[in-house]
Order: C-alpha cells, then structure tokens, then sequence
C-alpha cells in the first residue's frame, strides 16, 4: 500500500541510486523504479508472495468484498504452514548437503 501511494503521489524514486553495469543488457526496468506502476507490475510477477500457493489474490474490489466474506482464513492460514514448514524443510536438506559436500571435498583435498 506504501509503494501505490507512491506510485500515486509520484514521491517514489523511478531508479537505482547505483547505474547497472555497462555490460549487463537489463531488463525493461528498474528493479527500484517506485514510481512507474508498469515496472511494478513487471518486478512483483517475481515476488514469492505472489508465486506461494494459498494467497488470495482479487481482481476487483466487489471480489475482494467477497473473499473476505468467504474465505476460510483458518484453513488459508494452516495450509500457508504446511507449505512453509515442507519449503523450510527441503531448504535445511540443501543447505545440509551443499555443507556436507564441502565438508568431503576439504577432506579429499
């Protein structure tokens, strides 16, 4: 909601303090662009909270009205969990096999 304000107000900065690399070909936008709402929409199509199952997304605010009459927020909620705690856990099972093959390879070296 800040970020739209921003967007709305035009008070956002419309780019990275920091230019890119001269050799990187970019994308469309700039990933710090709080001003233009198409580089927003562009930027949040990759943010995991619109990539995780289980988030209510509406397209109107009549289908926000009724979602929030709808939805069973218990269940949303408890299935949010689950898929957390299983993304954690195969995280933790990487994170512990990158660690053991580096542990190996020191000891083969």
């Amino acid at each position: 909601a800040e970020y739209m304000g921003k967007v709305h107000k035009g008070t956002g900065r419309a780019r990275s303090e920091i230019p890119r690399h001269p050799d990187y070909p970019g994308t469309l936008f700039d990933p710090n662009d709080e001003v233009t709402v198409e580089a927003m929409r562009y930027w949040f199509a990759f943010a995991d909270f619109y990539q995780w199952p289980h988030i209510i997304l509406f397209d109107s605010w009549e289908d926000l009205a009724h979602k929030m009459r709808t939805t069973d927020y218990a269940a949303v909620s408890a299935a949010m969990l689950e898929f957390a705690a299983r993304k954690h856990d195969r995280a933790t099972e990487a994170w512990l096999d990158i660690l053991d093959a580096l542990v190996a390879r020191r000891h083969n070296d």
